[in-house]
């Protein structure tokens, strides 16, 4: 009797030692199909150059009001104006943006002078505008010219927003990996 439960106890014992095994082996295999996985989600994530020009307008100012909603800024409202799309809190001033989604009839510099002499008249001197379009040098000495006057704008070109992007993509997925 007594070397017939001496055996059920090592057979019980042997059971557990094997399902253990198993147990971390299966969760081996678990922790690496999961990291293989988040690689590809990465991978999913790359966005051409061209992404940005797909955009219809109402989608260009969500990734607009993304990439601003990253920053540390106190309270952000999406104002409903031709002038300006964000209203932005820091501290005690506010700090005005514009997405500016050209047509093929539009100009840019015409945008950025509405922009400007909207935030002066609210009595700002900061701001970020946002631009599908590239900067030629003729609208960079303008906004030189504005930066010597005390008119301080950052200028978000549409490749800077898709970096952008890709960047918090990335971030928010090894931030989900961990």
């Amino acid at each position: 009797m007594y070397f017939k439960s001496l055996r059920y106890l090592m057979i019980y014992f042997y059971a557990f030692i094997l399902l253990w095994g198993i147990n971390r082996l299966l969760s081996y295999i678990v922790k690496r199909k999961q990291e293989k996985m988040c690689n590809r989600e990465k991978n999913r994530w790359l966005i051409s150059k061209n992404w940005i020009n797909s955009l219809n307008e109402d989608d260009f100012k969500n990734e607009c009001y993304k990439y601003i909603s990253k920053r540390d800024y106190s309270k952000i409202l999406i104002n409903k104006n031709e002038y300006a799309d964000f209203m932005c809190y820091v501290g005690d001033s506010i700090f005005y943006g514009k997405a500016i989604y050209l047509y093929e009839n539009e100009n840019l510099k015409d945008e950025i002078l509405k922009f400007v002499g909207y935030i002066l008249r609210n009595g700002e001197n900061k701001g970020i505008i946002f631009s599908k379009e590239e900067l030629n040098s003729n609208i960079l000495s303008y906004l030189e010219k504005l930066f010597k006057e005390g008119i301080h704008l950052e200028i978000v070109t549409g490749n800077e927003l898709r970096k952008s992007i890709i960047k918090y993509k990335e971030e928010k997925i090894l931030m989900e990996g961990n």
